[in-house]
Parts: C-alpha cells; sequence; structure tokens
C-alpha cells in the first residue's frame, strides 16, 4: 500500500512538474521573444539604411563633382570653341583626373545632345556604351538617377554647363558615371552573410523610400529559416526597374534571445525537479512539501506575472493605430486620467486634450511621427473631473515583426508637481503676476523680436501714489489685499497678449508691443483711469503714476528702464496721477 501511495504521488508530482515547466515557458517566451524581435528589426533597419546613405553620399558626391565642371566658364566656352587646351590642361596632362573625380565616365555634349568630349576609365571598353549614356536625358532636366546598360550597374549625374554670371545661359550637360561593381558589395561583406545583385524585380512596390540625392527605392524584407530576406529594388528616373540587391542578415539577436529565454527556463526546470526529486524521497512529509512547493510555484509566478505587469501598473503608456485611435493604455494611463480602458479605447487622445495647449505644438507631434521621428515634449493633459495635469510624453512609431508601421505608443512621466514649481519661480507669491525675472526674460526676448522683426514694443511703468499711507494706515494685511486688488485691475485693462508683472514693492510694469507712441499713451492713460475711478475694498480710491518708454534702436533693457523710470519720476514730481513720457 506505501509503494502504491508512493508511486501515485510521484505521478501527480510529475503531471504537475510537466504542467508548471510548460506554463513557465509559454509565458517567458511570449513575454521574451518580441523584444528580442524588436532589436532584430532594427538592427537589420539599420544596417539597410546604412548601404542606402553610403550610396546616398557616393550620389551626392558624384554631383557636386560634376557641378564643380559644369558651372565654370572654362567648360563653357570649351563646348562653344572646342578648344583642345581644355582638355589638355584638364585631362591629357592629368591622366589620374577621373581617378582623382572617382568617376569611371564624363561625357560632355551640346544642347543637339551630340558628343563634344568624353573621357573613360578602363572598366568601360565599349563606345556604344558611351553613346547611350548620352542619351538618356530628361530634355534639359538636371537629374540623379541609377542606370543599367549592357549588364553595366551605374550611378549618374547630368548637370547644365553654365555661365558663372548668374544669366542661366546654358550651352551643354556634363553626364558623370559610376560603375557598381563587385567591389561595391566587398564592404559589407561582413555584415550580411549573403549579399549580391540581382535582376528580379518583385510584384510590388510597397515601401517605397527616397534620399536626398537616391530616388526610387523598394525595399522589401521577408524573414525565412531565421534570416532576414532583404531585397532593395532600385528605379531610375523614369520610374523603370534597373537592379536589385539581395541581402541575406541572420537573424543572430533573435536566436541569441531563444537561446537564453530556453536557458533560463532550463535552469527554472532543473530547480523544480530538485524540488520534485527531494519531496519524493519524503514521504512521510508529502502533504506537507506537496504545500510548500505548490507555494514557492505561486511565488515564482507572482514574481513572473510582477515582471509582465509592473509596466502596466506603475508607467503611464498607451497605443494607437495609424489614424491616432488607442488601442491599448495602462493601468497607470487609467489612473492618471480618471478614465477606464473602455471609456478610451477606440478614441483619440483628444478625450484628454487640455484646451490651454498650443495648436501647434500637436502639428509638429504629428510631423516628427508621421516622418517616423521620436517626438519628445511636455503637454498638458484634462483629467476626466476637469483637473489639469502635465505629462513629459516620449512617442514613438511601432512596427510589426515585417517592418511595417502599425501604430504609435506613449510612454508618459508626470512632471504637475515639476511644472508648478516652475510657476512658482516665475510668480509672484502676492499677486500671481510675474515675478521680475520672468519679466527681465521676457524683456530680452521682446527686444530680440525688435532688432529682428522690427515691431514696436513699449514699457510701461506703474508706482501706486502715497502706498505707504496703506500700510502705516490699515495695516499690511490690508496692504496686500489692495495689491492683489491693484493687480487684477491692471490684468483686466490690458490686452490679452499685453504681460503685467509685479516689478517689486508697489511698482509694476507693463509690457506691450504693436502699438503705436499714441497708442501706448492712449493705453496708459485708460489705466490710470480705470484705477483712479475704482473703489478698492476697505481703502477706497487711490490713484498712480505712470512712466512710459518706448523702445529705440540703440535702446538696451537697461537704457529703456532707466527712461521709464525717468518719466515716472517726472509724473509723481509734478503731482501725481498722471502720465509722462521722456
Amino acid at each position: 500500500m506505501y509503494f502504491k501511495s508512493k508511486k501515485v504521488s510521484f505521478f501527480n508530482f510529475l503531471l504537475l512538474y510537466l504542467f508548471l515547466i510548460t506554463t513557465f515557458s509559454s509565458i517567458s517566451y511570449t513575454v521574451f521573444i518580441e523584444n528580442f524581435k524588436t532589436l532584430e528589426n532594427n538592427k537589420n533597419t539599420k544596417e539597410i539604411n546604412l548601404v542606402l546613405k553610403n550610396m546616398n553620399k557616393t550620389m551626392k558626391e558624384i554631383t557636386k563633382k560634376t557641378n564643380e565642371y559644369s558651372y565654370w566658364d572654362e567648360t563653357f566656352n570649351f563646348i562653344n570653341t572646342r578648344n583642345d587646351k581644355y582638355i589638355q590642361e584638364n585631362f591629357r596632362q592629368h591622366t589620374s583626373t577621373l581617378e582623382e573625380l572617382n568617376l569611371d565616365l564624363i561625357i560632355y555634349v551640346n544642347l543637339e545632345n551630340e558628343i563634344v568630349f568624353s573621357k573613360k576609365d578602363k572598366k568601360i571598353s565599349s563606345s556604344d556604351f558611351i553613346q547611350k549614356v548620352s542619351l538618356i536625358s530628361l530634355n534639359s532636366m538636371e537629374f540623379n538617377t541609377l542606370g543599367q546598360i549592357d549588364s553595366k550597374i551605374f550611378y549618374l549625374r547630368k548637370s547644365k554647363i553654365l555661365k558663372s554670371d548668374g544669366s542661366g545661359k546654358s550651352n551643354g550637360f556634363i553626364y558623370s558615371v559610376k560603375i557598381i561593381d563587385e567591389s561595391f558589395l566587398e564592404q559589407y561583406k561582413e555584415i550580411f552573410s549573403n549579399l549580391k545583385f540581382a535582376l528580379s524585380e518583385s510584384e510590388q512596390k510597397t515601401n517605397m523610400v527616397d534620399f536626398s540625392f537616391l530616388h526610387n527605392v523598394n525595399i522589401n524584407t521577408s524573414i525565412k529559416e531565421n534570416n532576414f530576406i532583404n531585397q532593395i529594388e532600385f528605379y531610375d528616373i523614369f520610374d523603370n526597374y534597373v537592379f536589385s540587391l539581395e541581402m541575406t542578415n541572420p537573424m543572430l539577436i533573435f536566436e541569441k534571445g531563444k537561446q537564453t529565454i530556453f536557458l533560463y527556463n532550463i535552469t527554472v526546470a532543473f530547480l523544480l525537479l530538485i524540488i520534485l526529486v527531494v519531496l519524493s524521497r519524503k514521504q512521510e512529509d508529502l502533504f506537507k512539501n506537496n504545500m510548500k512547493l505548490e507555494t514557492e510555484v505561486n511565488e515564482r509566478t507572482a514574481k513572473l506575472n510582477k515582471y509582465i505587469t509592473i509596466v502596466n501598473k506603475y508607467v503611464t503608456t498607451s497605443s494607437t493605430d495609424l489614424e491616432g485611435k488607442i488601442t491599448h493604455v495602462s493601468e497607470a494611463f487609467c489612473r492618471i486620467s480618471g478614465y477606464s480602458k473602455k471609456e478610451l479605447l477606440g478614441r483619440t487622445h483628444n478625450i484628454v486634450k487640455h484646451e490651454d495647449m498650443d495648436p501647434s505644438i500637436y502639428v509638429n507631434l504629428w510631423d516628427t511621427i508621421s516622418a517616423d521621428k521620436k517626438w519628445i515634449g511636455e503637454i498638458k493633459n484634462k483629467k476626466k473631473n476637469g483637473e489639469a495635469y502635465w505629462v513629459l510624453a516620449n512617442i514613438e512609431p511601432i512596427y510589426s515583426s515585417n517592418g511595417k508601421k502599425i501604430g504609435y505608443t506613449s510612454i508618459r512621466q508626470e512632471i504637475t508637481d515639476k511644472k508648478r514649481v516652475e510657476k512658482l519661480s516665475i510668480t509672484d507669491k502676492l499677486t500671481q503676476l510675474y515675478n521680475r525675472v520672468k519679466i527681465e526674460e521676457i524683456f530680452a526676448i521682446e527686444i530680440a523680436k525688435f532688432h529682428r522683426y522690427n515691431t514696436s514694443f513699449s514699457l510701461i511703468l506703474i508706482d501706486i501714489d502715497f502706498f505707504k499711507e496703506v500700510n502705516d494706515t490699515y495695516g499690511h494685511n490690508v496692504g496686500d489685499l489692495f495689491l492683489r486688488e491693484m493687480a487684477d485691475l491692471l490684468k483686466s485693462s490690458v490686452r490679452i497678449e499685453d504681460v503685467v508683472g509685479r516689478w517689486g514693492g508697489e511698482e509694476f510694469v507693463i509690457l506691450s508691443n504693436n502699438y503705436t507712441i499714441e497708442g501706448v499713451l492712449c493705453l496708459a492713460e485708460k489705466i490710470r483711469k480705470n484705477v483712479e475711478a475704482y473703489e478698492f475694498s476697505t481703502i477706497g480710491h487711490k490713484t498712480i503714476s505712470i512712466g512710459v518708454s518706448i523702445l529705440n534702436k540703440e535702446d538696451t533693457q537697461e537704457t529703456m528702464i532707466a527712461r521709464a523710470d525717468k518719466s515716472l519720476y517726472h509724473a509723481k514730481k509734478t503731482g501725481r496721477n498722471k502720465v509722462c513720457l521722456h
């Protein structure tokens, strides 16, 4: 009976062991394998872009060197006179000219497309090749393209021959050719396990890309037997197929990732097997040890689940499709926004958009991520209850395993407290107006705008008449209340684009642009009358004196403030409750 019970118990433990290992392996594989796929895909894309960027760089260098000859008066004169001196000086005496230019062929033709002169490298043996190259034309247009003639693949630049006087007069063209041969492949053989030329075109152009000098490139990427099979197809300026590069890129990171996951699972399996053996040898404590094993397994599973869900709980993330509709949100996102997942899924982020945000920020955001770039910036959002909060958002495209962009993902960090601290650093605590530090910062910006765009800019300096009597008569609490009322009255007396700040003590300052002299004086007088007519709490009516200065070309911040201060002094000296401009 003991042995029978022992066999049954061992069999149960074996079933439990196999179940746990299978479950754990499946979860760990699912969690980690996508990360390795993403790394592998990014590496493959980076290496393809390396090839294309180098080709684009070569085309750029060919263009630059060709233009140096084509925009030269001596070249222009040569086309007209066919003077042998030009050839003697530039080609015959310098037999390495093509090598120095890194070219294999250069052709001069007139406007009738007649070849005036050509110089070829030993790679080109056929004169028919030269003739065929000279017939590649888009009338009078300059262009860069790739071409293929007589099984030779090459870069081609066509440039107008122009006079340097800026008249735009042309009397011919220069064709520059650089052959693409096996030496091109050699530099990338350490990156790709198999790299070769091909002349077979795929059925669809699924991922056409352009560079500044290299155009009409179609990238097809597939995965076969743990290898990226990349076929880069090149088309000429007429959209005709030229050639392909077939690149095989082994998925080493992915394979290493699978090995890492396998070793990880083996390690866990080995640990569980040891536990099983120990428990099977202690029949008298079978139940107790079985509970212990279940506890250990649950703890390990909880840790694994914690790793899986930690991002969901504590990191504010969301994903959208290409149209901006939300496809996934973390619990942290729901918590900070106040919306449930059901309320968010299928909606756009406009649901948390705050009306204070500048629309141009969102335009820049979409322009950036639509160009497959990462956007990082601060965004003010609104919770479901209407409360505002700030986040630092990191938004970038997401791609499927075959490299196709399928949407966007965002990771956010709440920075509401940081923004509050920033506001406190630039805000006068008593009046909630900008403080002197912020005013001086805006002052400097406005002066720079004046010098760059010739915009008008004026300074209004305000001092409360006999303010000391308020504190002496009514106490500092009433004085503080009066200053807050004065701040609110000043803000309501100016335009929304005008900047109101506390300069210090009982002095206030207003920065205003796009006003004439008459306009700013009219604004200052309006403010003076509004204050004179207003009945303040406890103390009743008060008046202010105002000094005005208009920014001149020779002004600095210090001179402009000094002139406004002088105007204010004159206003107070001559009776107060008035506006002065010096």
